[in-house]
């Protein structure tokens, strides 16, 4: 099951305002959306998505690319540990980056860090 972070005072979660402040076309949004849904269906294996870890360990931390209309999308994702109730694993979405470089910046990775930090709490 995939979980947008959000706050924990309950405000607009950070990640969605970063995704659709950068990704403006309907089409665009449809088919990142379409391939997220998929990952409902399939988890990590679904079609249209590329999946890399980029830090292991108790925090593991997940970069999911997602390439539409020529532009490559990633999403820093977390798997804090807890299940919904059907027992499905949770995916955090953790983060929203446009693709701009090859690697990811540092400060990316550590803001997804201390929000899935911040969320494995939260399951306590």
């Amino acid at each position: 099951r995939i979980v947008w972070f959000r706050a924990r005072d309950g405000g607009a979660g950070p990640v969605v305002k970063e995704y659709l402040r950068q990704v403006h076309q309907p089409k665009e949004r449809l088919k990142i959306e379409g391939v997220l849904m998929r990952v409902e269906i399939d988890g990590l294996d679904a079609l249209g998505l590329r999946v890399e870890k980029i830090r292991g360990g108790a925090a593991a931390l997940y970069e999911l690319k997602v390439t539409a209309f020529g532009s490559e999308h990633r999403f820093l994702a977390g798997l804090p540990g807890g299940c919904d109730p059907s027992g499905r694993p949770i995916l955090v979405l953790l983060k929203y980056v446009k693709k701009k470089a090859r690697r990811l910046d540092r400060t990316d990775i550590e803001t997804a860090a201390a929000r899935l930090a911040q969320f494995g709490g939260s399951l306590a």
